[in-house]
């Protein structure tokens, strides 16, 4: 008998595990003109799914796909379906039909073990990674064959052991949590992040009322979490939320841990930092900005500016700085002694709340030098669009806007010579413009800085992926992240053995495994990459 090439022949998915019997009838599902074998029984006939296992996908499809034998059978009606000859292991090393052999782990579902092929349309067209299988992934079906593989533990249950009534925990109802407790957190949780008018939600204008909207969330989510992770059903959606159940709360445990222990250092070395908080305060945030004023407005390193222009900007900014040192300096010097015990007390709460006053804290006495950069943001912009306009009137265009384009048009003489004097004006006073600006933003850079150093480890309290960096390190079964199949050479005996048997050596043999994801793609997921 002739053998066929690898992508002609019928591929044949066959399990390591679970197998009881070496002859019998060859039960599991056809995918396309694939075949995916689960289990080996003898004389199976269909029966219908018990109320338990009729929430898992895929029992129902089974079918009986051939014969497994144990010894050559040259029965003519055997040749009509796929038959295979099984060695002492319980797997193929012949066949009447040219096969090309795919053997993989039947994943533990009750241990949340599963197969994930990556994203879906990576999975639709085979682009999974492949070392050394020639043209054998042609024209699978991954997606549907790992989500039957994800079943095959259940379906050998079903098929082999016949097992009682099933012991996984029944979903409780949603409308347990339907309580006034969690549906008013639901409801302050839902204010904090709409956004109203157009405006940003209320929980990204402070780290603080970040903290609670997201406290708030996962005391909302953690409890409905928790009931569909106990739900028979899509092994892949039950891991997925096993983890952001169990994620969410190492992370609040974490999080109450370093809280109390940072509570111990902060009344400790609190005293001794708070000497140093009102100097800290008046030389970086206000005398050291009031000299940065003074020495741009003194033509640095040859720098011409418009004199009055910078002049007007250096005392303006200047007052501000000083207005809000005089406003801010009272209270920082009333609320400094209590400083340590705010923070000490907040630390019970988790370190992430903590950090998020601190942040807050921050933000507020840098609140001068976010004004000041709003408004130069704003002058610059539309000192920008104001040359723009007259560039265009040089042009003979301006600007449509019914048609939201640039038009020719013809002006008046009066217009362009007034258009001249606007232009040159600007010119000359847009390079004083742009450098206050670059100033101010290169202040904002600086505060936004230190903010991202406190309101970064705020959410790697609350958003770190810890329990699943520990799942990768312990069981990365559990952390799929894509599929393998590599080339495999059959046993040093099986090919002639196979030989001596009825039908075609199987000399195609390959291992599909998973493969986990790497800690960068763990990161990154949490992160929002």
């Amino acid at each position: 008998m002739a053998s066929a090439s690898p992508d002609s022949a019928l591929k044949v998915f066959w399990p390591t595990s679970g197998l009881t019997r070496g002859q019998g009838d060859l039960v599991g599902w056809r995918i396309g003109d694939d075949v995916c074998v689960v289990a080996v029984v003898d004389s199976w006939e269909r029966q219908e799914p018990n109320n338990d296992d009729k929430a898992w996908p895929g029992l129902h499809d089974l079918e009986v796909l051939g014969t497994a034998e144990s010894r050559s059978n040259k029965v003519s009606d055997v040749q009509e379906r796929l038959t295979l000859y099984l060695d002492g292991d319980k797997k193929p090393i012949s066949s009447l039909q040219s096969v090309s052999l795919i053997l993989y782990d039947v994943p533990n579902i009750s241990s949340l073990r599963y197969f994930n092929p990556g994203s879906s349309a990576a999975a639709t067209h085979g682009f999974i990674n492949v070392s050394q299988s020639g043209d054998i992934t042609k024209d699978v079906n991954w997606q549907q064959v790992v989500t039957k593989i994800n079943v095959s533990y259940k379906a050998q249950q079903h098929l082999i052991s016949q097992p009682g009534p099933s012991k996984e925990p029944v979903l409780l109802r949603t409308t347990q949590l339907d309580r006034p407790g969690i549906s008013d957190a639901r409801t302050t949780a839902s204010l904090l992040s709409y956004s109203f008018l157009g405006l940003s939600p209320l929980g990204s204008l402070s780290a603080s009322l970040h903290q609670i909207c997201v406290r708030l969330d996962q005391l909302v989510r953690v409890p409905d979490r928790y009931l569909r992770a106990r739900q028979v059903g899509d092994v892949k959606e039950r891991a997925e939320t096993y983890n952001l159940f169990w994620g969410t709360i190492w992370l609040v445990l974490n999080d109450l841990i370093l809280g109390y222990l940072a509570r111990d250092a902060i009344l400790h070395y609190g005293p001794n930092v708070l000497l140093h908080l009102q100097s800290t305060y008046q030389r970086h945030l206000v005398d050291t900005p009031i000299q940065t004023l003074q020495w741009l407005n003194s033509w640095p390193v040859g720098l011409k500016l418009n004199t009055p222009l910078s002049q007007f900007f250096c005392v303006f900014f200047q007052g501000v700085i000083r207005h809000w040192s005089e406003i801010t300096m009272p209270y920082l010097t009333g609320l400094a002694p209590s400083l340590p015990q705010i923070l000490a007390l907040s630390s019970f709460t988790g370190l992430s709340t903590s950090l998020a006053l601190l942040s807050d804290l921050m933000s507020l006495l840098a609140l001068h030098l976010t004004l000041s950069w709003k408004v130069m943001q704003w002058v610059c912009g539309w000192q920008a669009s104001s040359l723009y306009g007259l560039w265009n009137l040089f042009r003979g265009k301006r600007w449509n806007v019914l048609r939201l384009r640039t038009d020719l048009y013809e002006y008046d003489i009066d217009q362009l010579f007034l258009g001249t004097l606007l232009f040159t004006v600007s010119a000359f006073l847009f390079p004083t413009v742009l450098s206050y600006t670059a100033l101010f933003f290169l202040m904002r850079v600086a505060c936004l800085a230190v903010d991202s150093v406190l309101r970064g480890g705020q959410k790697l309290l609350l958003r770190g992926p810890l329990f699943e960096m520990m799942l990768r390190l312990k069981d990365p079964a559990r952390l799929p992240g894509g599929i393998k199949l590599e080339k495999a050479a059959p046993k040093g005996g099986a090919r002639a053995e196979g030989q001596d048997r009825a039908g075609v050596a199987i000399e195609e043999v390959s291992v599909l495994t998973s493969t986990p994801k790497s800690f960068w793609d763990i990161a990154g997921q949490a992160i929002g990459w």
